[in-house]
């Protein structure tokens, strides 16, 4: 069970993070209802998109940002790729 719950839990991230470059604008409350999972097991998943984005060193070039409205990420398109598979990497 803790296998495939960390495959969903993946799945969730991968999901988030490819809508934010989509450029749609995410409320952490909306996306925990959608997926049937807490608030703060989302907050941690938009932890781990930003963590992502700091360990592939593109902190300066994309960031995920908190607006009233929701969040939503701010691109360089040369930085994705590197977040991309430092999140399918983990």
């Amino acid at each position: 069970m803790g296998e495939t719950s960390s495959i969903h839990s993946q799945e969730r991230i991968m999901t988030i993070f490819m809508r934010l470059l989509a450029g749609q604008s995410l409320a952490k409350q909306a996306l925990a209802d959608e997926y049937h999972k807490s608030a703060k097991a989302i907050q941690r998943d938009l932890m781990q998109i930003n963590s992502a984005i700091e360990a592939a060193d593109f902190a300066d070039q994309l960031a995920l940002v908190q607006r009233t409205e929701g969040r939503y990420l701010s691109e360089d398109y040369g930085a994705i790729f590197a977040c991309y598979h430092t999140l399918t990497d983990n």
